[in-house]
C-alpha cells in the first residue's frame, strides 16, 4: 500500500532508518552501502544527510541519528522522550505520507464536497492533467474494493458501502497507526470516539493496546463520519444478520441524536460494527468472550455452524491433526469470521496490504509442506467454492486461510538434535537446559546416538553423518555463540512449519 503514498527514495529511506536503528552498536556507512548494493556510496551519503534532518523534523529533536568517532550510525533516544523505536517508524513514513500529492487528493475527497473537477483542482493546487491521472491510480486501487470516485456523488464516492468503508479502514489504519488518535475531521464529535465508552458499548472487559484502541476508534468513527456527514448506511443482507448475530451484544453503538436515520438502519449498523471491529481486531475481546460466542454458534441451527463444524472435522482427518480445547474454540472462531466475509463480503484486497501475499508468493515455493498440503487443500475446498472464477491471487489467498488453520493445530516435527562437548559434562548439560528454556520443548527432541540426529552440537568433529546438519558451539560463556545458536535452530524450526 505505502507504494502508492511513497516514493521509491522514501521507502529506501526508510529501510536504510531501519537498518540503522536495530543495529545493536550502529552501521558504518560501509556496511549501510554493502547491505544496500542498489545503492551507490553518493547516494547512499545523501539519503543519510536527509534521514538525520528528517528524523529531528518528525520527532522534534527527541530522536536524532548521529555519526559516532569510530564513523558508524546510530539512533539517539532523548533520555526524556516518550517515543519508542516502533513509534518513530511509523512517524518517520508518515512525515512522508502527509506531503505525498496523492494522499493529499484522498484526504480532501474524504473530507470535503465538490460539483466540479476544477473545484478539486483549484483546492488541491494540482494541473489537470495531474489531477486525472492522480485520480485514476486511485480509481485502480479503489476498483478492488467494488467503489469508484465520482464528484456527482455529495460524498465524491459511489459503489459498495462496505468496501468504501473498508478502504478508508486499511488505508487510515495503516498510514496513521498511533500517530494520531483520531484522523477525522477537527469538528467530529470527540465523544463518539471516547475509548471508554467504546468499550462499555462494545463489553471489552481487556485492557486494549494502543493500536487496539486507536482501531476500534478509526472502524467506528468511519461508519459514524459516513453516517453523520455524509448520509450513508450499509444495505445489509438479511441472511448477513443472521449469520453475524453472536458477535452483537444488543447494546446500540450508534443513535438518533447524531443520525436522522431509522431506529432498524441504526441498529443493523450497530450489528455490523460489532462484526467488524471483531473480525478486523486481533483479539480485542478475551478467550473467554470468544469461547462463549463460539458456543452460540455451535449450539444454533445456522447453516454456517454446520459448516464450519463440518470443515474442521474434515480437515482434522485430511492433514491428520487433533485439536486441543482451546485450539478448536481459536480456529471456529477464525474459521466462522472466514466463512462470513467469503459468503457476504467476498473483497480480495490483497494487493493494498503493506505485506501482501501478491509480494511473498515465494513463501509457496520455499514451504515445502505449504507445497504439499495446497493441492490436497484446494480438492477438498473445490466441493464449497468454485475456483474456476477465482484469479490466482483469490485462490492463493483463500487457500493460504485455511492452510492456517491446519498450521495452527498441526503439531510440528520435532528436530532430534544430538549433544556432545569435549570441555566439561556440565557443559552438554548447560546447553540442552538452555534450548529447553529458550524453546518450546514440543519442537526439540535430544537423542544419545549421533546417528540419530538432524542437528549435531559439539566443539569436535562427531563423525560421517551426511543427512545430519551440525553446528560448532566450543565456548559456553561466549554470548555471541549462544546467540548464534539460538537463531541456527529458530531457522531449523521456522523451515518445518
Amino acid at each position: 500500500m505505502f507504494e502508492y503514498f511513497l516514493t521509491n527514495k522514501e521507502l529506501k529511506k526508510i529501510e536504510l532508518y531501519k537498518y540503522i536503528l536495530f543495529s545493536k552498536e550502529g552501521k558504518t556507512k560501509k556496511e549501510i552501502i554493502l547491505a544496500f548494493p542498489e545503492i551507490n556510496q553518493s547516494t547512499g551519503t545523501r539519503y543519510l544527510k536527509e534521514l538525520i534532518e528528517d528524523l529531528f523534523s518528525c520527532t522534534y529533536g527527541e530522536v536524532i541519528l548521529k555519526e559516532a568517532f569510530s564513523g558508524k550510525f546510530y539512533v539517539a533516544f532523548n533520555e526524556e522522550t516518550t517515543y519508542t523505536a516502533d513509534f518513530t517508524i511509523d512517524q518517520l513514513r508518515y512525515f512522508y505520507i502527509e506531503k505525498n500529492q496523492l494522499f493529499l487528493l484522498l484526504r480532501t475527497l474524504v473530507n470535503s464536497n465538490f460539483e466540479t473537477i476544477e473545484q478539486l483542482s483549484q483546492e488541491t493546487n494540482m494541473s489537470m492533467p495531474n489531477l486525472y491521472r492522480s485520480l485514476a491510480v486511485l480509481n485502480t486501487i479503489l476498483k478492488n474494493f467494488d467503489v469508484k470516485i465520482c464528484l456527482e456523488d455529495p460524498s465524491n464516492f459511489t459503489g459498495n458501502e462496505f468496501g468504501i468503508r473498508y478502504f478508508f479502514y486499511l488505508v487510515y489504519g495503516g498510514i496513521f497507526r498511533t500517530t494520531t488518535d483520531t484522523p477525522f475531521r477537527k469538528n467530529f464529535p470527540t465523544e463518539l470516539l471516547t475509548i471508554e465508552k467504546l468499550k462499555e458499548q462494545l463489553d471489552i472487559s481487556k485492557e486494549l493496546s494502543k493500536s487496539q484502541e486507536n482501531r476500534v476508534r478509526l472502524i467506528y468513527g468511519i461508519s459514524a463520519w459516513r453516517m453523520l456527514y455524509r448520509k450513508k448506511s450499509l444495505n445489509v443482507d438479511e441472511k448477513m444478520l443472521e449469520d453475524i448475530q453472536f458477535f452483537y451484544n444488543g447494546k446500540p453503538l450508534l443513535h438518533s441524536e447524531y443520525s436522522l436515520k431509522s431506529r432498524k438502519i441504526l441498529e443493523n449498523e450497530s450489528i455490523m460494527l460489532s462484526f467488524f471491529i471483531q473480525g478486523l481486531i486481533y483479539e480485542v475481546y478475551s478467550f473467554e468472550q470468544r469461547k462463549k460466542i463460539v458456543e452460540k454458534y455451535c449450539a444454533s441451527k445456522l447453516t454456517i455452524s454446520k459448516q464450519a463444524e463440518y470443515i474442521l472435522f474434515e480437515l482434522s482427518h485430511l492433514f491428520e491433526f487433533c485439536y486441543t480445547d482451546k485450539n478448536y474454540i481459536e480456529s471456529y472462531y477464525l474459521l466462522i469470521l472466514g466463512l462470513i466475509f467469503q459468503k457476504h463480503l467476498n473483497l480480495i484486497v490483497d494487493p493494498i496490504y503493506e505485506n501482501s501475499l501478491t509480494k511473498n508468493r515465494q513463501v509457496f515455493e520455499k514451504n515445502q509442506l505449504l507445497k504439499e498440503s495446497l493441492p490436497k487443500l484446494e480438492k477438498f475446498l473445490a466441493q464449497y467454492i468454485d475456483f474456476s472464477n477465482k484469479d490466482e491471487i483469490e485462490k492463493d489467498y483463500i487457500l493460504f486461510f485455511y492452510y492456517q488453520i491446519i498450521n495452527l493445530n498441526k503439531a510440528v516435527q520435532p528436530i532430534n538434535i544430538f549433544i556432545e562437548n569435549t570441555n566439561n559434562i556440565i557443559h552438554a548439560y548447560t546447553i540442552k537446559n538452555k534450548l529447553l528454556n529458550v524453546f518450546n520443548p514440543t519442537l526439540l527432541n535430544f537423542v544419545t546416538e549421533p546417528s540419530k540426529a538432524y542437528l549435531l552440537i559439539s566443539n569436535t568433529y562427531e563423525g560421517h553423518f551426511p543427512n545430519s546438519e551440525r553446528f560448532y558451539f566450543n565456548n559456553i560463556y561466549d554470548s555471541k555463540n549462544w546467540q548464534t545458536l539460538f537463531h541456527f535452530i529458530s531457522t531449523k524450526i521456522y523451515s518445518k512449519l
